[in-house]
């Protein structure tokens, strides 16, 4: 769903997980591929940190907002992270050390995006949005409902992990999000993650349908 939106975001952006960490910039908008490291295994599940650091005319002049007061140009001038997928909570030390690499902190996280809902990509959603307190996880409308309340996801996880070590070790810690921090994408919409910067969600059938 998202790889195409990527590409239109960046312009020249290609999946590659062969290194820990990996950037593609363009001007002040960065991709990073940032290894989950499941397992402790090493290119075997990526997340992606978009970062975006524009300035504040370059907000004006591409309609991100007026400008029109300090507080307003301050929020369209601050820096701003969205992640793509998340892995489980055992991802989120990874996923720090990217966003302090960068030299920012857990704060600058706006956007926590989850392609669908399996485990190893949406797991850590309620855990990271714990600690960034000025994101919205964004969603298909079928995935919202166990971002809110993943009991079922947890039940169905423990049918096959067990409920031991195993499954903290496969699944880390899942905790629900606030309804009010999750916003549900539907077919062919579109969010601004910065100004002047746009992502397209595309409902794909196939490998899931939330």
């Amino acid at each position: 769903m998202l790889r195409r939106s990527l590409s239109r975001w960046e312009g020249t952006f290609t999946r590659v997980a062969t290194q820990p960490i990996r950037n593609v910039q363009a001007g002040r908008h960065k991709i990073t591929t940032v290894d989950a490291k499941p397992y402790n295994l090493s290119n075997l599940v990526a997340t992606y940190m978009l970062t975006s650091m524009p300035e504040a005319d370059e907000c004006t002049k591409t309609g991100g907002c007026t400008g029109s007061d300090q507080q307003t140009q301050a929020a369209c001038d601050a820096p701003v992270i969205a992640f793509v997928e998340t892995n489980t909570s055992r991802a989120l030390p990874h996923l720090q050390e990217a966003i302090e690499s960068a030299g920012l902190t857990f704060d600058h996280v706006k956007w926590i995006i989850v392609t669908h809902i399996h485990l190893d990509h949406a797991a850590g959603a309620g855990v990271l949005l714990s600690k960034c307190k000025n994101a919205t996880v964004v969603c298909d409308p079928r995935a919202k409902r166990h971002l809110v309340d993943p009991s079922r996801l947890i039940k169905s996880a423990k049918s096959v992990y067990g409920d031991g070590e195993v499954f903290a070790n496969e699944c880390g810690e899942m905790i629900p999000c606030p309804e009010d921090r999750v916003q549900v994408m539907t077919d062919n919409s579109s969010l601004q993650i910065a100004p002047g910067r746009e992502l397209r969600f595309y409902h794909v059938e196939g490998h899931a349908k939330h």
